[in-house]
């Protein structure tokens, strides 16, 4: 089936039934378009085959763990599968299951001719990355971001200790698309592919380039992924917004996290 792209819903199965509903399927967005579709992404280990596609429901489920952690993972075999099942024209809008879409603005944006490889918001600091100097990839910063998540849920560590993760939280310092929704095209997607396929998918591969664990944090991840390959990144601050009353961005989505109101969390180490 040919499409002008996809808008690839990263969930899990938690949350297909609150998140995903109330966001995506009460508002029926599969009807808003003909030549884009929104597919939501989930994982599990137990599937049979590499993935499974629901065509009435279009959930993507992959063959990923579906925890935190995986996200890089999940995601781009996500990316890999959508590919198989269509051929694109342009590419995937990500997303999370935690925003709504201004329909006005997406359908702007969608049938835009001026979309980016790799195009998304980044709010702590919002500026394009040119990605011509591959060894500046070689500076890195030891984020516990990781590290923090599970110490908060320590019930979802599985096969992994929090010393193991604080061990590996040393990642190429970059920056790119980071909250609830960006933009890849297919040049990037095939890119993104590749280079997780040349490591085995192992989200705890460490880099002999950068001699750092890039693939831990998604968006870290993917910003190094493209950022080694001269994709560069450009900034847009239309991609989404906390205040539910701006009608000029994509999305909306609430400020709270799962480190909301958990105070004196160190970042660095």
């Amino acid at each position: 089936m040919k499409l002008k792209g996809v808008i690839l819903i990263l969930s899990c199965d938690k949350y297909i039934n609150t998140r995903v509903k109330k966001n995506f399927f009460d508002r029926n967005v599969n009807s808003w378009y003909n030549d884009w579709k929104f597919i939501t992404l989930k994982g599990n280990l137990n599937i049979e085959n590499d993935y499974e596609y629901d065509k009435e429901r279009c959930i993507l489920t992959v063959k990923s763990e579906d925890s935190y952690i995986h996200l890089i993972k999940k995601r781009i075999l996500g990316i890999k599968y959508v590919k198989t099942l269509f051929d694109l024209e342009e590419g995937i809008l990500c997303c999370g299951d935690d925003l709504m879409f201004n329909k006005n603005r997406l359908t702007e944006y969608l049938n835009s001719n001026n979309k980016n490889h790799y195009e998304g918001k980044n709010p702590s600091k919002p500026q394009n990355y040119d990605a011509v100097d591959r060894n500046l990839l070689k500076i890195t910063v030891n984020d516990l971001w990781m590290y923090n998540y599970y110490k908060l849920h320590p019930e979802q560590m599985i096969d992994f200790t929090l010393e193991y993760l604080k061990s590996i939280c040393k990642r190429p310092n970059v920056w790119g698309a980071a909250g609830p929704c960006f933009y890849l095209s297919n040049k990037s997607c095939c890119i993104l592919v590749k280079h997780m396929e040349n490591i085995n998918y192992n989200i705890f591969h460490k880099d002999e380039f950068t001699q750092s664990y890039p693939y831990c944090i998604e968006d870290s991840g993917i910003s190094f992924i493209l950022y080694y390959y001269n994709i560069a990144f450009i900034n847009n601050n239309n991609f989404y917004t906390h205040n539910k009353y701006l009608t000029n961005c994509l999305s909306w989505c609430s400020k709270d996290t799962w480190h909301t109101n958990v105070p004196n969390l160190k970042w660095r180490l």
